[in-house]
């Protein structure tokens, strides 16, 4: 009858509607697969060429900052910003870790803004055992928390006046203006890794 047709019609349609999807997903998964790979190996191959030096003790990358003239070298001071949250600390590990594994030139600081006496201490100890362990370059540095330094609340006062706070109090840029006229202060967020040095050096040697 002409329901059964109907419904027979609408039947394979449901089907090759199916078939249709499943296999827009599988194309989909492959490709994702595909694109994956395809990543990892440009990734893989660039970070070995890039290399300079292993350390056998450690198995892993290292580089080796080349200097042509050392006297002349700036003093660099890497600088992140963070919050004193579990979710940060965290995220400050893996940058000193990397900070570490490639060898970082200068000094890398923490800086941390608005913690408690609790929250302090806690850090404070972890930086000391833990952080301060794969060098004596990382250091940390607290501040007041800038969040409400005006009416509004903006979290984000924290990194420009926590950097004013380290050059001021840590760095002391204004009574060794002569000394530090040339150190190079790098600012980055407490989310990123390093996969090679930074340095003043951007030509194609480094």
């Amino acid at each position: 009858t002409t329901r059964q047709q109907i419904c027979q019609v609408g039947a394979g349609t449901g089907i090759r509607r199916r078939w249709f999807l499943f296999f827009i997903s599988l194309t989909t998964v492959v490709c994702v697969i595909a694109w994956q790979s395809v990543f990892l190996g440009i990734f893989i191959s660039n970070l070995a060429a890039d290399k300079n030096t292993i350390t056998p003790a450690r198995e892993s990358i290292s580089f080796e900052v080349e200097v042509e003239d050392e006297e002349y070298f700036p003093d660099h001071y890497l600088t992140f910003s963070t919050s004193c949250s579990a979710f940060q600390n965290w995220q400050s590990f893996f940058l000193f870790y990397f900070a570490h594994e490639v060898n970082q030139p200068g000094q890398v600081i923490r800086i941390v803004s608005g913690c408690s006496a609790p929250q302090r201490k806690e850090l404070e100890d972890f930086h000391e055992t833990v952080i301060q362990k794969l060098s004596p370059n990382f250091h940390i540095h607290f501040t007041p928390d800038f969040s409400r330094i005006r009416d509004d609340s903006f979290k984000y006062y924290n990194k420009p006046f926590g950097v004013q706070h380290f050059m001021t109090h840590w760095l002391k840029y204004d009574e060794s203006n002569e000394k530090s006229k040339n150190s190079i202060i790098i600012i980055l967020d407490p989310d990123m890794i390093l996969l090679r040095p930074l340095t003043y050096d951007f030509t194609s040697s480094n």
